[in-house]
Formats: C-alpha cells, sequence, structure tokens
C-alpha cells in the first residue's frame, strides 16, 4: 500500500520513509510496517501529523480531490480484497412522547 501512495518512499528498517503525504522524496513521513506497535501507525515528523492507514488513505484522498473518507474506506476495501457488505437500511426510533411532569403542564 506504501508502495502505492508513497510512491518516492523506501522501506528502511521496520518503516515505510517518505517526505510528505504528497509522496515526495525525504525522510520526515514514516509508517510502521511490523511490529512491535501497531503496523499502519504513521506520522509525518515535519507537520506533527498522525494516524493509522485510513486517516492516511482519507488525507491522500483529499490531495486527489476525494471529500470524504467513504472513498478511503472503498480503497482499503478494495487493496485488502474485502466484499462489500450491504448495510441494512437505518432504523428509525420512534419517540415515545413523555406525560408533563407535575406542576410543569
Amino acid at each position: 500500500m506504501c508502495r502505492r501512495y508513497l510512491p518516492h518512499g523506501r522501506r528502511q528498517g521496520r518503516y515505510w520513509v517518505a517526505g510528505d503525504l504528497h509522496g515526495a522524496r525525504g525522510r520526515s513521513l514514516y509508517v510502521r510496517l511490523r511490529p512491535p506497535g501497531p503496523p499502519g501507525k504513521w506520522t509525518d515528523a515535519a507537520t506533527g501529523e498522525h494516524g493509522d492507514l485510513l486517516d492516511l488513505l482519507d488525507l491522500i484522498g483529499h490531495r486527489i480531490g476525494a471529500s470524504t473518507l467513504g472513498p478511503a474506506l472503498d480503497e482499503a476495501r478494495a487493496f485488502l480484497a474485502l466484499p462489500v457488505v450491504a448495510l441494512p437500511p437505518p432504523r428509525r426510533h420512534l419517540r415515545r412522547r413523555l406525560p408533563p411532569r407535575p406542576g410543569t403542564g
């Protein structure tokens, strides 16, 4: 995934190191590839930004014109070869009308 979205980066030990979220060359942005610590966590030392792979995909998505997290989730699902799961429609909760409290009605 890092090779695809941060193509000017390179593997350095257990990290993928790149310049920034725009794919520049450098060493400011690093993504953990394997333990110890959770793989997929990333930090940009120059800006202080950090997060997980979905955050990274979301920020890169904003760079290429996607405006919501949905495309990042779709991309992660496709990359991991996960099936699309149809969600049931949201349930509508009926609000029960309560009687007025004594002395307020």
